[in-house]
C-alpha cells in the first residue's frame, strides 16, 4: 500500500470520504465540502511523532523523547502545536465561508463543515 491504508489520500469518486492530513489551498481546492474531525491536539502531535520515529503504525520508544534532554521532542511538539492550529482553521474556514456563502444564495440553514471531538 503506497499511502498506508487502502483508499487513504485518494480524490475521486471511488470512495465516500477522504482522510487527509493535508491543508492549504491546492489541497483544498478538489472538495466542495468536507467533515472536519477535530483531534485533541497533543494526542495529535504525539502520535505524529510516534508515527515519524517508529512508522505509520509504530511507536517511538523512550528514548525517542529523552533525546537531548527532551529538547528535540519538545521542539517538535511546539512546530506541531502550530501546525495543527493551521490546518484545522485552514480546513474550517474554507468551508464555513463556502457554507455561509450558499446559505445566503440558497435561503436554507444548510452548512457544509462539520466539526466533531474526536473521543480517544
Amino acid at each position: 500500500m503506497k499511502n498506508g491504508f487502502p483508499g487513504e489520500s485518494l480524490c475521486s469518486g471511488a470512495v465516500a470520504a477522504v482522510k487527509t492530513h493535508e491543508y492549504g489551498p491546492e489541497a483544498i481546492a478538489p472538495f466542495d465540502r468536507a467533515v472536519l474531525l477535530v483531534r485533541e491536539p497533543f494526542a495529535s502531535i504525539q502520535a505524529e511523532f510516534n508515527r515519524r520515529s517508529g512508522g505509520h503504525v509504530g511507536h517511538a520508544s523512550a528514548d525517542k523523547y529523552r533525546r537531548d534532554g527532551g529538547a528535540k521532542w519538545r521542539a517538535f511538539a511546539r512546530a506541531k502545536a502550530e501546525e495543527w492550529a493551521r490546518m484545522n482553521m485552514a480546513w474550517h474556514d474554507a468551508f464555513v465561508e463556502k457554507g455561509e456563502s450558499s446559505s445566503s444564495n440558497n435561503n436554507n440553514n444548510d452548512n457544509n463543515s462539520t466539526a466533531a471531538p474526536s473521543s480517544r
